[in-house]
């Protein structure tokens, strides 16, 4: 069962116990049982349905308690360490990437208010 026939199931047999006391003059004294069975049913797929959303709820909980969030920065990362070092002594001696390094130290570094 899904969520939304839980919840669909709480809906209709709430408004199968409603049914009799919302409209009484549709359940005579020869209709008595017709309510009671109303009644019955009606309560049975309610607390059906409450009890599967609520089941649900747990399941979801337990979920959110267990997740990890995710550690979203805005900082840049350090290039040096982004590849093995090797890598980048050669590429140092191009002027394109000493610009690019110094630019991403000024970056950096904190903004003077």
């Amino acid at each position: 069962m899904k969520s939304l026939h839980a919840f669909l199931f709480l809906l209709t047999g709430t408004a199968m116990l409603a049914g009799p006391a919302i409209w009484p003059e549709s359940f005579v004294a020869e209709q008595r049982l017709s309510a009671w069975w109303l009644g019955l049913i009606g309560g049975l797929q309610a607390a059906g349905g409450a009890g599967w959303l609520s089941l649900e709820s747990l399941r979801w909980f337990r979920g959110a308690s267990l997740w990890e969030s995710f550690d979203f920065s805005l900082r840049l990362p350090d290039v040096r360490w982004a590849a093995p070092a090797s890598l980048y002594s050669r590429m140092e001696e191009s002027d394109e990437v000493a610009i690019a390094l110094r630019l991403q130290q000024q970056l950096l570094q904190p903004v003077a208010a």
